[in-house]
């Protein structure tokens, strides 16, 4: 676990190398497919077992190829999800907090990003959900690394709202992380499938006002 926080941290303090010349872009072009066509796969057969031999002919590559980028299926995965961690995590990082004033500010901010990530790598974010379903040592790594960031993250917010006497009498802020991230992922896993379902704005008021329900509305002047 230490090694893959290290590895998002690693991640998050780097700037995305972009390549320069015509070889590194078909490499890294390539290293997308593959990781796309994983993505993909996972997700649409929750495949943990599926080949190597199909995510190459997915991704279509030769099966040689795909070892000239990953040293195995475990290693596409790891590599997979770090990338998307990093894109997530990186983008809420940017998010000025204390710019935003009130606590329905922090929160609509957070979940701006939440929601753009969602429309626009809807894959990507039921890949995350979904490693460790199966059980696989590695899926769950991953599960438990995207559960225990977002939930630091989270409660650290709520602890810093709460010392400037923003939230209720008596709640616990790593009680009430935990519920948010709970019902963060599981309705925006269900929003990814479909984002028909529901328009943005409902999305986005229906989870901001169950956050506030938690949450007084403003902090003290």
């Amino acid at each position: 676990m230490t090694d893959v926080r290290d590895s998002v941290a690693k991640l998050l303090s780097l700037e995305p190398e972009r390549p320069r010349t015509a070889p590194e872009r078909h490499r890294a072009a390539t290293r997308k497919r593959l990781m796309d066509a994983w993505r993909e796969l996972f997700v649409s057969k929750w495949g943990i077992a599926t080949p190597v031999a199909e995510i190459a002919r997915k991704a279509e590559v030769a099966p040689a190829t795909f070892y000239l980028h990953f040293k195995g299926k475990e290693d596409l995965t790891r590599q997979a999800a770090l990338e998307s961690y990093a894109k997530l995590f990186r983008a809420l990082e940017q998010v000025e907090m204390s710019a935003l004033g009130t606590i329905e500010g922090r929160i609509r901010g957070a979940l701006e990003v939440l929601l753009d990530f969602v429309e626009n790598y809807p894959q990507e974010y039921r890949f995350m959900c979904g490693l460790g379903s199966f059980g696989e040592s590695e899926g769950f790594e991953f599960t438990q690394l995207w559960q225990g960031v977002w939930l630091e993250y989270t409660e650290e917010r709520i602890r810093a709202v709460a010392a400037e006497g923003g939230v209720r009498e008596g709640i616990h802020a790593a009680v009430a992380a935990r519920a948010s991230v709970a019902m963060y992922v599981g309705v925006l896993a269900w929003w990814s499938e479909d984002t028909s379902r529901a328009p943005r704005e409902a999305v986005m008021e229906t989870l901001l006002q169950m956050n506030l329900a938690l949450l007084v509305e403003e902090t003290p002047s």
